[in-house]
């Protein structure tokens, strides 16, 4: 049944009307699918280039070869994977894009998954398997944000408190501030596998509060001050958004989190050091970084 139309719709004219009302709410979808005449009231999230969609300020695209792992810090109301990111995305990392897009989400958004007939299964798999609810569109994937608060809400509010770094600032900021603190989450498992940031402190989730508030009387001696520098870092930047907040919380002002975590650090060929190993090597040579 078709609904009453949804605040978000889109109109150019009453000749040229660019949304259309699906169950109840605006198919978003058609103002990227029909041109650019009319700019979407809410922003628009791309994975994939938007050829056949409507390019204006408030859609942003972003490369398929990126969308898997990117993060960025704002929120959109439409997400859509366009056509042909699908087939250009590892099909292992199909779930880590649908996912991906979901998080940059708010409340109550609509996606659009746009993949031929040999996809749809698949697609339509992962989107449910994110939480995404189907709505009824005439034949095309797509699929509606819960309302509720997600864990992707609060990693989104804990974001917003935060002034994130991205590797190459910590590398910057490492070389420069002798007091500044990077806080490896991960498992000890992770970091005598894949190395970790020279210098870090192995700090598990479990316990970060406990070894950075001197109140706990368990606090790290390496943590000295309340307006010291202090970085967390986990594998990918998502459960170290969380912890940095608890941090800021306990009054440790300039706390924050890596964006896109040791994976990210590790991607940029920045110096990787393996725990109990001595020196640092360089993530893309294996070359001794503190020796020449």
């Amino acid at each position: 049944m078709v609904g009453p139309r949804a605040p978000g719709a889109v109109r150019g004219s009453e000749e040229d009307e660019v949304a259309v009302d699906v169950a109840g709410g605006s198919l978003a979808a058609a103002t990227l699918a029909a041109s650019g005449r009319a700019a979407p009231p809410v922003p628009v999230l791309v994975f994939g280039a938007a050829a056949r969609h409507a390019r204006t300020a408030n859609v942003t695209e972003v490369d398929p070869s990126r969308a898997p792992r990117i993060q960025l810090d704002r929120r959109f109301g439409f997400g859509l994977v366009a056509t042909g990111t699908w087939q250009r995305v590892p099909s292992g990392e199909h779930r880590l894009l649908v996912h991906n897009l979901v998080t940059h989400l708010v409340p109550g958004a609509h996606v659009w998954i746009d993949v031929g007939d040999a996809w749809r299964r698949e697609a339509t798999e992962h989107a449910l398997a994110c939480g995404l609810e189907p709505v009824d569109a005439a034949g095309e994937l797509l699929f509606r944000r819960t309302g509720r608060v997600t864990i992707h809400d609060l990693v989104a509010a804990a974001r917003a408190r935060l002034v994130r770094t991205t590797p190459h600032e910590l590398a910057v900021l490492l070389a420069g501030d002798h007091g500044c603190v990077v806080l490896d989450t991960r498992t000890s498992t992770d970091r005598e596998r894949l190395g970790t940031v020279p210098g870090a402190i192995h700090v598990p989730r479990t316990t970060l509060e406990w070894r950075v508030d001197p109140s706990s009387g368990y606090s790290h001696p390496d943590i000295r001050s309340f307006e010291q520098c202090l970085v967390v870092m986990c594998t990918d930047g998502y459960s170290s958004s969380l912890a940095a907040d608890s941090l800021q919380r306990l009054g440790f002002v300039r706390a924050t989190d890596l964006v896109g975590g040791f994976t990210a650090w590790r991607d940029a060929g920045l110096p990787v050091e393996r725990p109990g190993a001595g020196p640092a090597v360089d993530a893309a040579t294996g070359r001794d970084v503190r020796h020449p």
